[in-house]
């Protein structure tokens, strides 16, 4: 059964990761808006992907640090330090690779600036951002277990 309290570390992890969307939506839409770029939307996922990873590192440390596990979790607390570590350097791959995602349009026969007429299939969006796809979503599920274990 999950607890009211880890209910509410769900809930602080949700409106924590919203918060993120929200601080790298902002200035995306106003860079935007005085120089578009090419696939915005496409390489805003990916960056978002890559930068709310620093919210899990914010949630491993308020859980390990005031969180009360019910019994027979007390190890999970022990390992929030490798979760911390896998988070932190799950960001920084990330941010690397954001960096670098206009490399892979150059084949595509992107100009630097302005928009772009041809479409980017699902395959190539995935193929695209699969590394923060994968490490977001593991940081999630780690998140999740973590939460539902808390008294």
């Amino acid at each position: 059964m999950i607890s009211a309290n880890a209910l509410n570390w769900i809930f602080t992890l949700v409106t924590s990761v919203s918060f993120s969307f929200i601080g790298i939506l902002v200035p995306n839409l106003y860079k935007q808006t005085k120089a578009p770029r090419p696939h915005n939307r496409h390489k805003f996922l990916n960056e978002f992907l890559a930068r709310h990873q620093l919210t899990y590192i914010t949630f491993f440390i308020a859980v390990t640090l005031t969180a009360e596990f019910k019994p027979g979790f007390e190890w999970e607390k022990r390992l929030s330090g490798l979760a911390i570590a896998i988070a932190l350097a799950s960001y920084f791959i990330g941010v690397y690779f954001t960096i670098h995602q206009d490399d892979l349009f150059i084949s595509h026969g992107c100009q630097e600036s302005g928009t772009c007429a041809k479409n980017i299939s699902f395959g190539d969006l995935f193929s695209f951002c699969w590394i923060n796809l994968f490490t977001a979503l593991f940081l999630l599920c780690i998140s999740l277990a973590v939460s539902v274990s808390i008294k």
